[in-house]
């Protein structure tokens, strides 16, 4: 596989990027960050389209940590804890409705945010599903748990309320059908969530462990493997992938693996059986340009690559691409 640099986007004003959301094949919406908090949503294709500033959005609290980025029925959308704000002007980006979150997740019992960090909608069930993080682990998620758009009766049921709601409890990954890891020499420790997506009516979850390796320290982790899971979390499958950074394709057809060892690539694996179909180099003729390639996430929808991490984004395009061959 080869690519070529179509655009490169670099955040300004000591702003740097937390998240990229595809949109359509070349518009992009960026969330930025400058310590310590949120700063603006920029919506950009070859130019800069739009620049939300979220100190503009007063029902947005900048400072929360329990936020994330994502798109709900294809409109682009923001969860800050209690409410999602969602853009339904997807042209301009001028307006926006506000959802709240009708029975939102406890605080924990010293009155900290629990972390959402990224999601998947199911569109089967027109659901979203969120990892969650304890105050502090940040993107080291060990539960899920569903979140559903639903009409309620409001207070003596005079009128309906729009809005969403948590449902069923929190899930965690069966450990029974995974190596033992380092956490379990101190106790029945959860395994990580990495990412995950819903598709088909399965929840497929990406794992790491071992028995050497601590939370954020130590050497690369001895096993990575996505479980395959039903709604009630039954075991259908566990695959086992490359060890480094994954992320999913806009149409969830993809798995794409940033690895840790060896040559500096990105390997593709279709999520059907999770067997390696391709594979780039990262180079800076083809997709890095002048940047470094740490901590690489990655956006795919049809042939258009998005190759990015804080410091930049570039927009590349996957030649000879084809869905079923890539």
């Amino acid at each position: 596989m080869k690519s070529e640099i179509l655009h490169t986007y670099l955040p300004q004003n000591e702003e740097w990027i937390d998240k990229v959301i595809a949109l359509d094949d070349k518009i992009s919406a960026i969330l930025l960050c400058k310590y310590p908090k949120m700063t603006a949503i920029e919506i950009i294709g070859m130019k800069l389209i739009k620049r939300i500033n979220l100190e503009n959005i007063p029902e947005f609290k900048t400072t929360l940590q329990s936020y994330t980025f994502f798109k709900f029925r294809d409109k682009l959308a923001l969860l800050n804890f209690d409410k999602i704000i969602i853009w339904d002007d997807i042209i301009n980006y001028d307006f926006y409705n506000v959802f709240p979150i009708l029975n939102p997740i406890p605080l924990d019992k010293h009155d900290r945010e629990r972390l959402l960090i990224n999601c998947s909608y199911d569109s089967d069930n027109d659901s979203l599903f969120f990892r969650v993080s304890d105050y502090g682990k940040f993107n080291w998620a060990t539960n899920y748990r569903e979140l559903k758009f639903v009409k309620e009766n409001s207070f003596l049921g005079l009128k309906k309320q729009n809005g969403f709601k948590w449902i069923g409890d929190f899930n965690s990954i069966p450990k029974q059908y995974f190596p033992e890891t380092w956490g379990d020499k101190y106790g029945n420790d959860p395994l990580v969530i990495i990412n995950l997506i819903v598709k088909k009516g399965q929840v497929h979850l990406h794992t790491k462990g071992g028995n050497v390796t601590g939370l954020k320290s130590g050497p690369y982790y001895e096993f990575s493997k996505i479980g395959v899971f039903d709604y009630k979390m039954n075991l259908i499958k566990v695959f086992d992938v490359e060890e480094g950074l994954g992320c999913y394709s806009d149409d969830k057809k993809f798995f794409i693996v940033h690895k840790h060892k060896g040559k500096n690539r990105l390997l593709f694996y279709d999520t059907e059986h999770y067997e390696l179909v391709d594979e780039l180099s990262l180079t800076k003729k083809q997709n890095l340009g002048d940047h470094k390639n740490l901590s690489i996430s990655t956006q795919l929808i049809d042939d258009n690559l998005r190759i990015y991490n804080a410091k930049f984004m570039n927009l590349c395009m996957i030649k000879n691409y084809t869905q079923h061959t890539i």
